[in-house]
């Protein structure tokens, strides 16, 4: 597992394509620091929570988990960190009701996720130092979140990314990709200057980036 801090108060931790259950793309999640509490982004698969919670402890406080969706790769984790610390976890309506229905690419019922989840609110996110954007197309409520004093964009799964270029999501698991490139559109409006993403490098802002992954969608 590396660890990078992205700003003053956020941290991404990435564990490597096949670190965990031979998984074939980077996972990477996210600790947002609020004075001593620590709020968590993500959390991968379970096998990952074991490296990830000394470095929580280590940081500060932990307040509460929030996930961009809930897909396996995003949430495995929940379980074990929401009950170890006793905090909360939060997803868009959408995604819970995705959750509860248990079909792939979300958890099964075998994963025990059902009841796990609260309803994401923009209270709660502002607790965090944070704001949300919901961008469907990659699921239903996918969220983004967005730190504006540090101009610091975690987006998920809305793009993946070089550390040159956006790039759509993995098209297997996103039912809806014109929506997606759709929902893209808010990058420009936010206009961050880092953008971090779940599968992937970070990546400096510019105007460019994503008319381009626009274009050359639409032009296919």
């Amino acid at each position: 597992m590396n660890i990078i801090q992205l700003s003053k108060s956020i941290y991404k931790y990435e564990f490597p394509a096949g670190s965990v259950l031979k998984d074939a793309v980077r996972i990477n999640v996210w600790l947002v620091l609020k004075r001593t509490d620590v709020y968590i982004i993500d959390t991968g698969f379970a096998e990952m929570t074991e490296e990830l919670v000394k470095y929580i402890t280590a940081l500060g406080t932990p307040k509460a988990l929030f996930v961009t969706h809930g897909h396996r790769d995003h949430i495995l984790g929940v379980h074990q960190l929401a009950h170890m610390f006793d905090i909360p976890a939060y997803a868009h309506p959408l995604e819970i009701k995705q959750i509860e229905n248990a079909m792939a690419p979300y958890p099964t019922s075998e994963d025990k996720m059902s009841g796990m989840f609260k309803e994401l609110t923009d209270e709660i996110v502002k607790e965090a130092g944070l704001q949300s954007f919901v961008t469907p197309g990659h699921s239903p409520g996918h969220t983004i979140f967005y730190h504006m004093e540090e101009q610091v964009l975690m987006v998920g799964d809305l793009f993946t990314t070089t550390d040159k270029q956006l790039l759509p999501p993995i098209v297997r698991f996103t039912p809806d990709m014109t929506e997606s490139i759709d929902s893209g559109a808010i990058l420009d409006e936010i206009k961050p200057n880092l953008i971090s993403s779940s599968h992937g490098e970070d990546l400096l802002y510019n105007e460019e980036l994503y008319s381009q992954l626009a274009y050359f969608f639409r032009a296919e």
